[in-house]
């Protein structure tokens, strides 16, 4: 099958006829097959494009409709045949056409079986992998609906006729005389009487283990022999400039070189690629991000955290596209993608949010002092004095899990406010947060 395209047969009404019919989701394909010596040879193929109608047809109503077409095309073939074969991989359609009633049927399906009953045809079913002509030409059809070629019939059927003519002893006579001087054909004449004798290398040492299941090799040859819709030529013509043999009877012009141009491949690549982006970027609701500027203050989100909580810095923006430097809390610094920060606003220069949210009073802790209660561990930490600014005027509220008010006492206060000033969250560490101060007054003065 991979070394020749297989051959063409000429139609005989005494031989079992095959009618193989399948339906894409925009086209239908059919072959009209005969068995010649075990095989089944091709005698003739059809496809066409559905209607903007005919589309929106359920499947097993698509696959009537291919299984119709395809017996009235071919008509002249099997009509008043004893028995044919149909054959299609659409398994529910076999009882429909088989067995089933016409009044238990689908109106639709009903007026497509009612044009079929004038063959007598029989529904078999044969998976999709076996079904490769029909299902190939259901899916590359051709181009526009079916119009009637009753022109074209009568003038190929009047070219036959002419070309079945008798032939003279003398035309016969030179042809056995060219016969006789060609070496090719003469070898052929005698494989074709003694048989052609088999090579011991030839033989297979042991049974392929793997006999059963599908070649992987096919599969990768129909994709590179498939056009594709972007750039509307094949991955094997993009590389080689002709179409490659595969197991669908095609002619031979078919196989001869037809180079595409690059540039119009490229433009509606390119083409096809911005219509993607737009659809998809459109569905999503994806936009582009504003940039950062450096000693932004942001927090990070990776995709496994559930919230925005890790405080950091951004450094610069980094070399890889959409990707900024970033120093974490604990004074790494890491490579964060764009859609990771979320920036803080009202904050682009640390230095000037220091200077302006840290109160200037004898009471608040300085730096010296974090480091000598750092280093002084277990020592009772000072609370700000009930006249200190940063002492709250009005009782401290808190938010419980379930959603509750609750109001703390003098010394629950006390020990939030160590908690807020001396924890994690102490500002002079370096980190952005919201200072208790900044919220306990109810003058919202410091």
């Amino acid at each position: 099958m991979l070394v020749a395209a297989p051959a063409f047969c000429y139609y005989d009404a005494g031989r079992s006829t095959v009618v193989s019919a399948d339906a894409s989701s925009y086209g239908l394909g059919a072959a009209l097959l005969q068995d010649h010596e075990g095989e089944l040879r091709p005698i003739a193929f059809c496809s066409r494009t559905l209607t903007d109608a005919e589309k929106r047809y359920s499947q097993i109503e698509k696959e009537s409709l291919a299984s119709v077409w395809a017996c009235e095309r071919f008509a002249r073939y099997i009509q008043g045949m004893g028995h044919v074969r149909l054959q299609t991989d659409h398994k529910p359609l076999v009882p429909l056409i088989n067995s089933y009633d016409l009044d238990k049927t689908p109106l639709r399906c009903q007026r497509l079986l009612m044009r079929l009953m004038r063959f007598n045809v029989t529904a078999e079913h044969v998976p999709v992998k076996q079904l490769v002509v029909a299902d190939a030409l259901s899916r590359h059809p051709l181009h526009g609906c079916y119009q009637s070629e009753t022109d074209s019939q009568v003038k190929a059927y009047v070219s036959n006729v002419v070309t079945s003519k008798p032939i003279k002893p003398q035309k016969l006579e030179e042809i056995r005389r060219a016969t006789q001087r060609d070496p090719e054909l003469q070898k052929a004449i005698i494989f074709i009487r003694q048989g052609r004798m088999e090579l011991l290398k030839e033989l297979s040492k042991r049974p392929s283990t793997f006999s059963k299941q599908p070649d992987p090799c096919l599969a990768l040859m129909s994709y590179r022999s498939t056009p594709i819709a972007a750039t509307g030529a094949s991955p094997a013509q993009l590389m080689t400039g002709r179409q490659i043999r595969t197991t669908v009877p095609v002619l031979d012009k078919t196989l001869l070189p037809s180079p595409v141009n690059r540039d119009t491949v490229r433009q509606r690549d390119a083409a096809a690629k911005d219509s993607y982006r737009f659809f998809y970027n459109r569905r999503h609701s994806a936009r582009p991000l504003p940039e950062l500027p450096p000693g932004q203050d942001v927090v990070v989100k990776l995709d496994g955290e559930k919230g925005w909580t890790t405080p950091a810095r951004v450094i610069c923006k980094s070399k890889e596209p959409r990707s900024y430097l970033v120093e974490m809390a604990n004074g790494n610094v890491t490579r964060c993608n764009r859609r990771h920060l979320q920036p803080v606003p009202g904050t682009t220069d640390p230095e000037e949010q220091q200077q302006s949210t840290v109160p200037a009073t004898p009471t608040t802790p300085t730096k010296g002092a974090v480091a000598s209660q750092e280093s002084t561990v277990g020592q009772a930490l000072p609370v700000p004095a009930p006249g200190s600014p940063l002492r709250p005027t009005t009782p401290v509220s808190v938010t419980s899990r379930g959603g509750r008010l609750k109001y703390l006492s003098d010394s629950e206060t006390e020990g939030y406010l160590l908690s807020m000033f001396y924890g994690q969250n102490n500002p002079l560490t370096g980190l952005r947060v919201v200072y208790p101060c900044e919220v306990l007054r109810s003058d919202n003065t410091v």
